[in-house]
């Protein structure tokens, strides 16, 4: 069975232009967010970097290849398609999504564990790093920081997916169709069977989307790396506790909420 990560990464983003070209502790925010992937304990997993068929990314695809990691080049809008593809060119059977803006991601938290049941079960269709409900059909709003998120799926649910999603929501964010439809779709969050906990607050930033997160990232990268390269999500709360001033500086910013199943009162920040 062959297991991939595939991160989304793009140059024209909106709100930070080139986030994943930023320097950070000394290499491109890319070049960082390839090291966390690598840091799972498992070790089969391959990394593929899901970038457009724009010029302006042409960097993108430099620097994965400099890493020693796959690329894809596909649509930049349709990105359902862009994973679908990337995920079939590379006979990928069970997909793990992450974007390439969440520079403190620790697999070995939420992520192996979450991969262990799902290939241990072997029924899901798709799964993530939410709590679930299936007797109410509903996720259970206890998610962790953004930027801790993770989601998995089959390559043969992605396939129903770009066979049957027609909304544009559903095309740009690749998994709603999945987890809006679990009468067509086995799915489920760590709550089936993950025993850990979150315990990364709100507050925490760890995603990449605006300036302000670019200087805490910078501030966490430069206390830690140095010392640790392979510094965990514990390393990460340590240094916010040491430097509790660092949560000002994002305060205010707002991130883009996601609605599950269409309703207003779900509102969460999966990515």
């Amino acid at each position: 069975m062959h297991k991939a990560f595939i991160a989304q990464a793009r140059m024209t983003s909106h709100r930070l232009p080139g986030k994943v070209a930023k320097d950070i502790c000394g290499q491109t925010a890319l070049y960082r967010m390839i090291e966390r992937l690598r840091l799972t304990r498992h070790e089969d997993m391959d990394v593929i970097i899901a970038t457009t068929t724009n010029y302006q990314d042409d960097i993108v695809e430099k620097v994965a290849r400099d890493c020693g990691v796959k690329v894809f080049r596909g649509s930049e809008n349709h990105v359902l398609s862009r994973y679908y593809y990337a995920a079939k060119e590379n006979d990928v059977d069970v997909i793990c999504r992450v974007t390439c803006d969440d520079l403190l991601f620790d697999p070995r938290w939420l992520f192996d564990d979450l991969m262990d049941e799902f290939l241990a079960d072997g029924t899901y269709d798709y799964m993530c790093s939410w709590e679930y409900d299936p007797e109410k059909n509903q996720w259970i709003a206890r998610e962790p920081s953004c930027g801790c998120q993770t989601e998995m799926f089959t390559f043969k649910a992605i396939e129903r997916c770009m066979n049957e999603a027609k909304d544009p929501y559903c095309t740009e964010h690749v998994t709603p169709y999945l987890y809006m439809n679990p009468d067509l779709f086995h799915v489920g969050g760590h709550g089936s069977g993950y025993n850990g906990v979150n315990i990364l607050p709100k507050r925490y930033g760890t995603s990449l989307d605006t300036e302000e997160d670019l200087r805490l990232l910078r501030n966490i990268y430069e206390e830690l790396y140095p010392k640790n390269p392979k510094f965990g999500i514990l390393d990460i709360i340590e240094c916010y506790q040491r430097h509790p001033e660092w949560t000002e500086i994002i305060a205010d910013v707002a991130r883009t909420p996601v609605t599950y199943h269409g309703e207003g009162d779900k509102n969460t920040q999966l990515k």
